[in-house]
């Protein structure tokens, strides 16, 4: 059975090496997106890995959606962002609702990605049927152009700040780049971190 840590206050898996000190270098670059942000009632956050982003983004925003398709993160996320205006789902976001694997590596609980088809479930950021969003954060190792073209009425409809990381993953998937997609319709990249 899998066991977990403490780590400057929150639980990860007890194997990870190298995802904690990842996070904990770049939680604060939050700061550096909310100037464009023009209000905080909902962000959208996947993936939400052990729960730090989704903890911080709460501080902020009134509501926060967060998206974990791993067991063993989303234990620790349920943990370490047990908010009452974080709203969390064990599953993947995409652009259908279909069952994915999750290729894992257990030394960086922030690398799994998806891996082909099995059976945790794929939601659509529109199944949420937001009334506003207002910021969306992407880190899903790849799955990004997907996660949008799920969210494509959503953000056609509320125009949020996107974060994505984006490094070249969607390849694995024969995908383009989520921010030129962006681009395409209508946004434009004011920053890059």
């Amino acid at each position: 059975p899998l066991t977990y840590r403490n780590v400057n206050g929150f639980v990860f898996p007890d194997t990870d090496i190298d995802c904690a000190p990842a996070m904990f270098a770049t939680i604060d670059d939050l700061e550096q997106y909310y100037p464009f942000v023009k209000k905080f009632d909902v962000a959208v956050q996947a993936g939400g890995n052990v729960g730090i982003f989704p903890a911080k983004l709460a501080e902020r925003f009134k509501v926060v959606y967060t998206f974990e398709p791993d067991a063993d993160n989303f234990n620790c996320l349920a943990h370490n962002a047990m908010l009452s205006n974080v709203i969390k789902f064990q599953c993947a976001l995409g652009d259908r609702h279909e069952g994915i694997k999750m290729w894992v590596n257990p030394s960086n609980v922030g690398a799994h990605y998806v891996d082909g088809t099995g059976e945790i479930p794929t939601l659509m950021i529109d199944d949420l049927n937001l009334q506003t969003l207002d910021f969306l954060m992407l880190d899903v190792e790849g799955y990004e152009h997907r996660a949008l073209l799920g969210g494509r009425y959503t953000i056609n409809e509320y125009h949020p700040l996107v974060v994505l990381e984006e490094k070249g993953h969607g390849k694995r998937y024969g995908e383009g780049d989520a921010g030129k997609w962006l681009i395409g319709i209508g946004y434009k990249e004011v920053a890059r971190v």
